[in-house]
């Protein structure tokens, strides 16, 4: 080889501070790709994706301990090469530091862990210094990628490390074989019912269905808010669905709205009105910087409590973004400033779960918002509250990350096509555009419209339901959702704006209920019946609709009775 290792490691090291200026702080795999590129051919490691891995810790050498085991491609494999890079705190010693890290390292050389790796280089970057320098080898004995590493970086401190299961590391003495990655899998039912499974196992207890409605609505449109009852695992489950599609803890972030964000600065930061060349970053923009530079994995942006501030005044840019395609400017400048682009396009394998409160110490969402996502109310049944009070078993997540990474391209590939209305087969297409247009006209007459884009993703989510729900896939579960998700959280007001609209829907469903599209005569009869009923015969009605349409029946009914309570209600409640 004639290429100088240390060299080339400091160059590919400059170019790593100039996209990411925290260095190895983070868990994001994504910005060692080119060392592990570089490796992986100087090496004869081949495909760098499955041959390599890398992981980074600022100071802190214990991390590497969940951060080697924590990609699910190379969950329970034996790996040619792992990479480790550590950067040094101005107060510790490098020698005690890199020992610790090592410790850890070598568990995962001797085979004592269900990963294991051939060979691990790390790198250091030295106290209050800027560049890298290789450190050291820990490796089987006789390793050929270890020799061709010494080829790179002559001199460097070999520790040979003994295996310890009982069976001996596979090619040890010889070259080691490429590595087949899993292949992904596509959108089907395997995956709405392993991310079920996968809940469960974790202890987590929710309704039936909903991890379904989650997955098949961020499918559908990137953009989710979870809403309702404080303390009832919005935010648990945004975050537990995150990592279990997420290949590394980096493609998750999740960013508390504060009470006092009034501008998207607070978001994506903003350029340092002191200091030309520095640009205040904040972890939701590196975030959308590691999504653009992974534009086929899937990367989760979870905000919790988004209506703590006036949403529009910090997000209004992100919504624009998501809707016309067109990019988010982050500086005046021509040039990257301090590895910032001036803009960024939006990045379309980024998805955003929010979730939101309705108190005293929150605001509502405006319509243009709820317009924009598909809204999952959180309840807590008594059933359910039983149970917890029962002392059930304790949450553990430690097997969750990256366990539905396989679906993860699949998602990304859904939700950045078109979806046009033959996807869902010529026979459900016209059957779809006639309920979807009844519904529309009923409504209307109520004195209640949705536009074009409520439409057209209703369309999207009804495709997505399809490719979700299996053989025994119907039209009606996904109208359900649909009208209970897009339709009914814009509601708000008193009995005179309310009731018309609640019995517009509930007549909808029930002439429905009978066969699609809805027969008009039926609605129209049914509408006349409910406007003579009183409210013991309207919660009748919503029962009998309870079979085919479970969400909307709900909802309806509790609206109902709110309002006769109160005289007013909203669809978010409390």
């Amino acid at each position: 080889m004639t290429i100088d290792g240390a060299e080339k490691a400091e160059e590919l090291f400059q170019r790593l501070l100039e996209r990411t200026p925290k260095g190895f702080a983070g868990s994001s795999m994504g910005k060692f790709n080119e060392f592990r590129q570089w490796l992986a051919a100087e090496l004869g490691l081949g495909d760098y994706r499955t041959n390599t891995y890398a992981v980074g810790s600022a100071g802190i050498a214990h991390n590497f301990s969940a951060r080697w085991a924590q990609n699910n491609n190379i969950s329970g494999r034996r790996v040619p090469l792992g990479i480790a890079f550590l950067a040094i705190p101005d107060d510790a010693d490098e020698d005690s530091l890199v020992t610790t890290a090592n410790n850890t390292s070598a568990k995962f050389v001797d085979g004592s862990k269900p990963t294991s790796f051939e060979t691990i280089v790390t790198f250091v970057q030295p106290s209050g210094q800027q560049h890298l320098k290789a450190h050291s080898i820990l490796t089987h004995p006789n390793s050929p990628v270890a020799a061709k590493l010494l080829e790179l970086f002559p001199g460097l401190p070999v520790n040979d490390v003994p295996w310890t299961r009982e069976q001996a590391p596979p090619g040890a003495d010889a070259p080691t074989p490429h590595v087949v990655a899993a292949p992904g899998q596509p959108l089907s039912r395997a995956l709405t019912g392993d991310l079920a499974t996968a809940l469960a196992d974790a202890n987590y207890r929710t309704d039936s269905g909903l991890a379904d409605r989650v997955v098949t609505s961020l499918a559908a449109k990137p953009f989710l808010i979870l809403a309702g009852l404080s303390g009832s695992g919005k935010t648990l489950l945004g975050i537990m669905v995150s990592h279990w599609m997420a290949s590394t803890t980096g493609q998750v972030e999740v960013v508390a709205v504060g009470a006092d964000w009034s501008s998207k600065h607070h978001l994506v930061g903003y350029p340092d009105a002191l200091d030309p060349a520095r640009f205040v970053r904040t972890p939701a923009l590196d975030l959308l910087l590691r999504a653009a530079a992974e534009p086929s994995e899937p990367f989760f942006l979870v905000l919790d409590e988004m209506n703590l501030s006036h949403v529009e005044r910090y997000f209004s840019d992100f919504l624009s973004a998501m809707e016309s395609a067109q990019p988010i400017h982050l500086h005046g400048g021509d040039a990257p400033r301090d590895g910032v682009p001036a803009k960024l396009d939006f990045p379309r394998n980024l998805f955003i779960i929010g979730t939101i409160n309705v108190d005293e110490t929150t605001y509502m969402f405006s319509p243009k918002v709820l317009d924009r996502a598909n809204v999952i109310e959180f309840t807590v049944s008594r059933t359910a509250m039983r149970e917890y009070l029962k002392g059930g078993a304790r949450l553990d997540t430690a097997d969750l990350l990256g366990a539905g990474a396989a679906y993860g391209a699949s998602l990304v590939d859904f939700s950045v096509a078109q979806a046009p209305l033959s996807d869902i087969g010529e026979e459900i297409a016209p059957l779809l555009v006639d309920t979807l247009d009844s519904l529309f006209d009923t409504l209307d007459k109520a004195g209640l419209q949705f536009g074009y884009r409520t439409a057209r993703e209703m369309i999207r989510y009804a495709i997505a339901h399809r490719r979700l729900s299996g053989e025994a896939w119907t039209l009606v579960p996904a109208l359900d959702a649909q009208i209970v998700q897009r339709i009914v959280p814009r509601l708000g007001g008193d009995m005179a704006r309310l009731r018309p609209i609640l019995f517009a829907l509930l007549a909808f469903c029930r002439a429905s209920s009978e066969a699609l599209p809805p027969d008009p005569a039926k609605i129209a009869e049914e509408m006349d019946y409910l406007r003579g009923a009183g409210n013991d015969e309207f919660l009748q009605r919503c029962a009998q609709v309870q079979a085919r349409f479970p969400l909307t029946a709900e909802k309806i009914a509790r609206m109902l009775r709110k309002l006769r309570e109160h005289g007013f209600t909203t669809a978010i409640e409390a």
